[in-house]
């Protein structure tokens, strides 16, 4: 049966009006930012494979599009949008060149400070790559919240680390461009035809400069034409030779900095030199700028040091003070009356902790936040203040900004917060401040020290002539001293040449001759009055060369008496004047100890132990013949360091019996040499008018 056709009818539902479809869900925001953050192609920071090589990473970090897409990303994780979001984003990708770079970033890899940024960096970025894998996902808040902590110690380590090696950093980068320069002047001058290699040279130059401007702003320029100046200084022969011309003799010294006195300060202001000094001197200094400048100059070690009582009634008086203070805040907790002291105790805490590091940076912002003495007020007023919460932080903090040295110091007040008072618990914390803030001084004081080099000859003596001026200061003992020595070289040498021809002395020997005087004199360096008035900064000084230079003649007049009266081998000789030098250091070493040591390594024989004794009493006390004799020795050599430029050779000091105080000797002998240099620098022109005046 043929099958009929039929029409079969659509059963597709018509198409629905437009303003009934549903629309499209539309990617969040925050998608959308995550998204474009994956495509910037940065390495993994738990995939040490895809990490990139310096050049390489530094390059994608610094595109702006990275930096953008960062901020944002950054701004979403804090929640918190202001004018330091770029800064922090900055800051977040540095950490990527902590973690994968550390030997281009970091300048002393095994450094305890430089260890605990990089963990912190490796741990921050980790909670980072984990919060960002958790979007969508149950537990992203908890992500964040973990990845937000570790950010903020990373932060508080970051900003402490650079605001300490920002200064070295600058000083680095201008050496670095003075050798540039240096080397491109040396390609120009040779006209050897290399232009690319000059252009590519001032390229150089150039980037450096923009990054000094972003270290350390315009000043810096100032610090760097300085740096030039003496550069070129340094390898101008004119220059050298009218130099000559112009100052006397001048030592040949080891250390570096110490060369860098030689630049002309011409352009120095002693007012920004002053106000820089009294922005770096420590409260227990009692240093005047003056005293400070000239101490940074004269030792290279010279350090802040904690205050201490210079008597046991001072050093009383103190511990009262600190005890009644204590004691009444004690009293005033049992009668719930602390509120008071409590708070003036966190605000100088706060205090202490602000000095610590930079205004502005975040670091200090958020102290100030966190101990907000207002807002501790009011939650003391309605009894919900918890000091606990307040001590736990602050040690925190401690933490973050100490030295490593400090360390163990804050971990045990931490472990012993169950176990101590609050009152206790205080009492460390300030004496632990205390130390930062000397650490603190101190490095700044190292960091002041090559900038100071280039201007403080002129500041010192503008202040002297500032006090001769004003009738604060007179010459009167320095003229009879550089007098006294003109006399004394003028009758020596009339002695010498009995036909009255001779040759008047030259400034340099009779001040050589006048400055070793003083330190060859038996009468003890005891205070100002004891010297010269160019001399008022350097008594403690004198005083200690005075004894050092003794103490080489003692030991060295022992040892020739032990080789004399014992029968010991040339090799014991140096074992046992090292022994007789530390046993001089001690106080409580008495002629006695003294007589028995040298018996015991020289084997002194009965009959002779008496005589042995005697005169090591006599050596003692200055009254020995060999004694006096040793003692002019080693005048005499410092005299031929001072006027030669260098230590005299081994043969020189074996033909006067010194051969076993070596190492003293020289020590001495170049830290002298340091103190006639800089003096001649300073007091040349008033020492050359009065050895002119005595001559006539």
């Amino acid at each position: 049966m043929p099958i009929s056709s039929t029409t079969k009818k659509s059963t597709t539902p018509p198409p629905l009006s437009p303003s009934l479809i549903a629309p499209k869900k539309k990617p969040s925001s925050w998608s959308i930012i995550l998204k474009a953050f994956r495509e910037l192609g940065l390495p993994s920071p738990s995939s040490p494979e895809t990490w990139l090589e310096f050049n390489t990473l530094s390059q994608l970090l610094h595109q702006a599009k990275v930096i953008v897409v960062t901020t944002k990303i950054l701004n979403t994780a804090l929640k918190l949008k202001d004018e330091e979001s770029r800064h922090r984003a900055r800051v977040l990708l540095t950490s990527y060149m902590m973690l994968m770079c550390p030997k281009e970033v970091l300048q002393d890899i095994n450094g305890d400070e430089e260890k605990r940024l990089h963990a912190a960096a490796k741990q921050m970025l980790q909670l980072f790559e984990i919060w960002l894998r958790a979007h969508g996902r149950p537990g992203a808040t908890a992500a964040r919240l973990a990845f937000v902590e570790g950010w903020n110690d990373y932060n508080l380590l970051f900003e402490s680390w650079k605001s300490r090696d920002c200064e070295q950093l600058i000083s680095n980068m201008i050496k670095y461009y003075v050798e540039l320069s240096t080397l491109r002047q040396t390609v120009i001058a040779q006209q050897s035809g290399e232009e690319a290699v000059g252009e590519q040279l001032q390229q150089q130059l150039d980037e450096i400069k923009n990054k000094l401007q972003r270290l350390g702003g315009t000043n810096v320029f100032e610090r760097l034409q300085r740096a030039l100046e003496a550069s070129s200084g340094s390898t101008s022969t004119g220059r050298r030779q009218q130099q000559q011309i112009n100052t006397p003799r001048s030592p040949i010294l080891d250390n570096d900095e110490d060369e860098k006195t030689q630049i002309n300060p011409s352009r120095a202001s002693p007012e920004q030199l002053g106000q820089l000094l009294s922005s770096y001197t420590h409260p227990s200094s009692g240093l005047t700028n003056e005293q400070l400048a000239h101490e940074l100059i004269m030792d290279p070690e010279f350090k802040f040091k904690r205050y201490m009582p210079i008597n046991d009634l001072e050093r009383r008086v103190k511990l009262m003070a600190e005890k009644a203070f204590f004691d009444k805040l004690a009293e005033d907790m049992e009668q719930g009356k602390s509120d008071d002291s409590i708070a003036s105790l966190i605000k100088e805490t706060k205090m202490h902790l602000l000095s610590l590091v930079r205004p502005g940076t975040s670091i200090y912002n958020k102290i100030n936040e966190t101990l907000d003495m207002t807002l501790i007020k009011q939650q003391m007023k309605q009894k919900i203040f918890d000091i606990d919460v307040v001590i736990h932080y602050v040690l925190e903090i401690m933490t973050k900004l100490c030295a490593p040295i400090r360390d163990d110091d804050i971990k045990k007040v931490q472990e012993s917060q169950t176990t101590e008072s609050m009152i206790e618990q205080f009492k460390r914390i300030f004496d632990i401040l205390e130390d930062m803030s000397l650490d603190l001084a101190n490095f700044r004081l190292r960091s002041l020290r090559p900038h100071l080099m280039t201007i403080a000859v002129e500041y010192e003596r503008d202040k002297f002539a500032e006090m001769l001026n004003n009738g604060t200061i007179q010459l009167v003992r320095t003229e009879r001293w550089l007098k006294q020595s003109t006399d004394r070289i003028c009758q020596a040498s009339a002695q010498r040449h009995p036909e009255h021809v001779q040759t008047l002395p030259s400034a340099d020997a009779v001040f050589e001759d006048a400055f070793i005087s003083l330190l060859s004199q038996t009468k003890p360096i005891a205070n100002d009055d004891d010297l010269p008035e160019t001399l008022r900064l350097d008594t403690h000084r004198m005083a200690g060369f005075q004894n050092q230079l003794q103490a080489v003649s003692i030991v060295a007049a022992l040892v020739m008496l032990a080789r004399n009266f014992g029968s010991t081998s040339s090799q014991a000789l140096p074992d046992l004047a090292s022994r007789l030098f530390t046993m001089l250091e001690d106080t409580s070493t008495t002629i006695d100890h003294l007589a028995a040591e040298i018996i015991r390594s020289a084997n002194v024989r009965p009959e002779r132990r008496e005589m042995v004794r005697t005169m090591v009493d006599k050596t003692v006390s200055h009254n020995d013949t060999v004694y006096s004799l040793i003692s002019r020795r080693v005048a005499s050599i410092i005299k031929s360091t001072l006027q030669n430029n260098r230590f005299v050779a081994d043969a020189v000091l074996s033909g006067n019996g010194l051969e076993h105080v070596k190492s003293q000797l020289q020590t001495t002998a170049i830290q002298i040499q340091r103190l006639v240099y800089h003096h001649r620098k300073v007091y040349g022109s008033w020492y050359h008018q009065i050895i002119k005046d005595s001559f006539e």
